[in-house]
């Protein structure tokens, strides 16, 4: 995969306008990420699955996510698919991947009002997911339903499962159009309607995986959250050559001076360019340390774990800075619409909205430095 990612970033480059305007993934690009298997780089081999490692993620994802974040998102929502199925029999996890041209979509988050109620051998859903990346383009979603009793409310304890159901057994509501950021994700409201799922692909939770190699003894959340990090960071590094490219031979319409030549112009520039260096740095290193572990088959220990968090979240937040600043010297250029420093704002400041009710995270990973327990599911 990572062989072919200078040409499969050079498609979702020239197709980047596209996706902006019809506010879903480009055809041509959902192509060239299936042929080269963005959308199974965390799916079993078994299944034609990459198994891509989590320091090469980090690096893809970061060259992806300059290209075009929400590629780069598509991507990620795939990830819960290949997670997903080495907790399936073979039968359903070769049903879910006997197309991988395609992306998967993904409802991650526990939603009011959806809920799933035991029926014979399976279960029906019922409900809306206000958001479903990729649901004009995936063939499968997974999606996280809490199970209910027969008079509708959820059973205790709670039993909370990730449910594969075919994208065409689902309503989608076209409403995306009028979002800005990220608009290439496509992320439409979704509905079921008393769709049957057999048992066998609701997987509770905390199921584990019936395959034990590197990759799926990574975390769950860490596997999720980490490829998007890498975004924001690829995000940062096309803020920064967009101002470059808008303002390295522009002249003040004021006063006839350079731009270049504006110190704070510089300044900002120079500051942006080495946050990213430093981001990019920073996440690969706590990435090949959280990697070694599982690799040789431990947990990670709880100060890796830690620096994994910590540096996650530092990462949107100085990514999100940095471009901000970046579109206020930007001149006014970045008012106009299909510039990268303006798409750029929009991207950052909605992707780390996706992050923003996961700082708990940050917190126990400060807690853990502290010398105590993080006391945090996902930790």
């Amino acid at each position: 995969m990572i062989d072919g990612l200078d040409a499969l970033c050079r498609i979702i480059e020239e197709h980047r306008n596209e996706a902006e305007e019809m506010a879903r993934l480009a055809p041509a690009v959902r192509a060239a990420a299936g042929a080269a298997g963005l959308w199974v780089l965390t799916a079993p081999k078994e299944v034609g699955g990459v198994e891509l490692s989590l320091p090469e993620q980090v690096e893809l994802y970061e060259r992806v996510g300059q290209a075009d974040p929400t590629v780069g998102w598509h991507g990620v929502n795939s990830t819960p698919a290949g997670i997903v199925a080495t907790r399936l029999d073979d039968s359903d996890r070769r049903l879910l991947f006997e197309r991988t041209d395609r992306p998967f979509a993904y409802a991650g988050a526990l939603t009011a009002g959806v809920l799933a109620t035991p029926d014979n051998d399976g279960f029906r859903l019922n409900g809306t997911w206000p958001f479903m990346t990729g649901a004009a383009d995936a063939g499968w979603a997974v999606v996280v339903v809490m199970v209910a009793a027969e008079d509708g409310k959820p059973v205790q304890p709670p039993d909370i499962r990730r449910f594969v159901v075919p994208l065409a057994a689902l309503e989608v509501h076209d409403s995306w159009g009028g979002a800005s950021g990220m608009r290439g994700t496509g992320s439409q409201p979704v509905s079921a309607r008393d769709v049957f799922v057999p048992g066998s692909r609701a997987v509770p939770t905390a199921a584990p995986s019936r395959v034990d190699r590197p990759l799926f003894r990574v975390g769950d959340g860490v596997l999720f959250f980490v490829p998007a990090g890498a975004i924001a960071v690829g995000i940062l590094r096309s803020a920064v050559h967009g101002v470059i490219d808008l303002v390295s031979t522009k002249m003040s319409r004021f006063d006839g001076h350079a731009h270049y030549d504006d110190p704070r112009i510089q300044q900002t520039v120079a500051d942006a360019h080495a946050a990213a260096t430093c981001l990019s740095a920073g996440l690969a290193r706590v990435c090949v340390s959280y990697w070694d572990a599982v690799e040789s088959g431990e947990v990670p220990a709880a100060s890796v774990r830690a620096d994994l968090w910590s540096v996650l979240f530092a990462t949107f937040d100085v990514a999100r800075h940095h471009v901000s600043n970046l579109y206020a010297v930007g001149t006014s250029s970045t008012f106009a619409t299909r510039n990268p420093v303006e798409r750029a704002l929009r991207d950052i400041h909605a992707l780390n909205a996706a992050f923003d009710s996961f700082q708990s995270l940050r917190r126990a990973a400060g807690r853990s430095l502290l010398g105590h327990e993080a006391n945090h599911p996902r930790f």
